[in-house]
């Protein structure tokens, strides 16, 4: 079932609306676009399942209403895309949210599991892959395509009543509470122009004060790419930006020189690089933008890392979870770096073993061997 009328749309939205939870996937394109172009919207509960029609419908405010219905449940797998995409539209994002392919890591099955092995995993299905290139935005959708697009959600409906039944039953629901509603922060979809020079590549390779002109030039970039809705790497190239932040040219004939910039970039931004090289160039010191990087390691950290990998090794065989399901050495050493970003430092395996594991670091539990258990205590107050 397509729908493409208003009328349509709000029948859709009063049957959805009497469920406890929607599943939802979407279509898009974004090769050409800086903000994804929503084609499709496909969703399901127990008594629907249809594919919405963006470029046919102008308002989506009914679908926006159910989805933002806290009462109702939305669910997803490898939910961020898609969360992204209404966040763009709406500026909000929908909450409580249930990911399928968290849900299935906690479940014992592999982690960052795709839809297509979890449908075959547990529906013992396996989808039809041949219209995975399919150019959703043109029309009309052939009856291959639109049963192709539904299958996003109709499966979608079994894997999550399977999932959160082994869950509730492994008392393992609230262990992904913390992950769940990390989805739902707007933050995680807001773009910050003055952070994007940490995506750049190579970046972290500079100096402060060239750094400082990086981070200038990523923001330009940034802005310009959103103002104008195209791909950032259209206007110029994370190499160029690199090259022109390692050696800052104060002329377009400099700046001509540079490996990698084109002549129609030249003649088109030109002018725009060098203010913002300039810019970057003019900030003080004290403001210049420090790149975090992890401690480097010393050789006792990887006697502590096979430590800590004992620990984990008992926690997974406690819970019935793959020790490589909850920290691989990278996540060990991240957390011995102290990387705020680690793994371990978040969501379901911080409640399993990470909060354990710092806490083993900071010195405040110590390890034991008892009736050939690991076992960790609070450490003795000399």
């Amino acid at each position: 079932m397509v729908i493409s009328t208003p009328e349509a749309l709000q029948e859709l939205c009063h049957a959805l609306g009497k469920g406890d939870y929607i599943a939802i996937d979407t279509e898009f394109l974004r090769e050409k676009t800086y903000y994804a172009r929503l084609c499709l919207i496909q969703v399901a509960n127990d008594d629907v399942i249809a594919c919405v029609d963006p470029l046919a419908l102008h308002d989506l405010t009914p679908l926006w209403d159910v989805f933002f219905d806290t009462r109702i449940l939305k669910v997803l797998h490898a939910s961020r895309q898609d969360l992204e995409i209404i966040h763009d539209l709406t500026g909000r994002v929908p909450t409580p949210i249930f990911d399928t392919q968290i849900a299935a890591t906690v479940a014992g099955h592999e982690e960052s599991i795709s839809y297509s092995r979890l449908v075959e995993s547990i529906c013992g299905e396996q989808l039809d892959k041949t219209l995975s290139r399919t150019d959703w935005s043109r029309r009309p959708l052939s009856a291959e395509q639109i049963r192709y697009a539904e299958d996003d959600v109709r499966h979608l409906r079994p894997i999550f009543k399977k999932l959160r039944a082994e869950l509730i039953d492994t008392g393992r629901m609230q262990w992904l509470e913390d992950d769940f509603e990390y989805l739902s922060n707007p933050a995680l979809y807001t773009t910050y122009p003055q952070e994007m020079f940490r995506k750049v590549k190579r970046g972290q390779m500079l100096r402060p004060k060239q750094l400082a002109v990086l981070r200038e030039l990523a923001a330009w970039r940034e802005t310009a790419a959103m103002k104008l809705d195209k791909p950032r790497k259209w206007l110029i190239d994370d190499d160029v930006l690199f090259e022109i932040a390692r050696h800052p040219p104060a002329t377009l004939e400099a700046l001509a020189q540079i490996r990698g910039m084109n002549e129609a970039g030249l003649k088109k931004w030109g002018k725009q690089i060098l203010a913002a090289t300039e810019h970057g160039l003019a900030i003080p010191e004290s403001e210049r933008p420090q790149w975090h990087e992890r401690r480097k390691l010393k050789p006792s950290d990887k006697v502590l890392a096979d430590l800590m990998m004992a620990l984990v090794r008992q926690r997974g065989l406690e819970h019935g979870v793959a020790p490589s399901l909850l920290a691989n050495q990278s996540d060990l050493e991240a957390i011995i770096a102290g990387d705020p970003e680690a793994a371990l430092r978040n969501g379901w395996r911080a409640r399993l073993v990470g909060n354990e594991l710092g806490a083993l670091l900071g010195g405040h539990l110590s390890v034991h061997v008892e009736e050939g258990k690991i076992v960790v205590k609070p450490t003795a107050v000399v």
